[in-house]
């Protein structure tokens, strides 16, 4: 190779791992709130899902929440409310984040990708993940503001077996405890 490919060579490396950094620094923390899924804030798959507004199994986890909370069907409707207005906010904000990262996806692969560039998108998208970020819990918010008090101590009860979630799943994997076994006929069945 010669020393100019090289040396852009190492201007790309440099500028994606300084991208790269940002990015990462800039990623929402696991929120306390009541959020729509698993709980695992840091996969960004399932931010991109949320922020695309893709609730595919919302149907299914409003059930397995409803039976579990008792909840009355004025609150799944406005739960349901909650849900769709959070879509419709975060399509706008999701196709304002695809455009930009196919757009610091472009100037990345430029022959000699241009650092204010790449800068100035990676720090857009931080911005725009934030509005998701503070979307999501600002309709958790609305979520837990429809529960009762006595829902929201299950709430937080599930919060706490929550943190457990590693420890099982590390259990599991080494074989020292069985998956649960699917109830016959109860509302938590698949």
């Amino acid at each position: 190779m010669t020393k100019r490919r090289l040396a852009g060579l190492g201007a790309w490396l440099a500028i994606l791992a300084t991208a790269s950094a940002l990015l990462w620094a800039q990623m929402p923390q696991r929120s306390g709130g009541l959020g729509f899924g698993p709980g695992r804030e840091g996969s960004a798959a399932r931010q991109m899902r949320h922020a695309r507004g893709e609730f595919r199994d919302n149907l299914r986890a409003l059930a397995i929440i409803s039976a579990y909370l008792e909840l009355t069907e004025d609150q799944k409707q406005q739960i349901r409310a909650a849900f769709e207005d959070h879509r419709q906010a975060a399509a706008g904000l999701h196709e304002q984040l695809r455009n930009l990262w196919r757009q610091l996806r472009e100037a990345l692969q430029a022959d000699t990708p241009d650092a204010l560039t790449v800068g100035n998108l990676t720090i857009q998208i931080s911005q725009i993940r934030k509005q998701l970020h503070d979307l999501r819990e600002t309709t958790a918010d609305t979520v837990k503001g429809v529960l009762t008090p006595e829902q929201l101590e299950k709430v937080a009860a599930v919060q706490e077996a929550a943190r457990l979630e590693p420890v099982i799943h590390a259990f599991r994997e080494l074989g020292l405890i069985a998956p649960p076994e699917p109830e016959a006929d109860g509302p938590f069945e698949p």
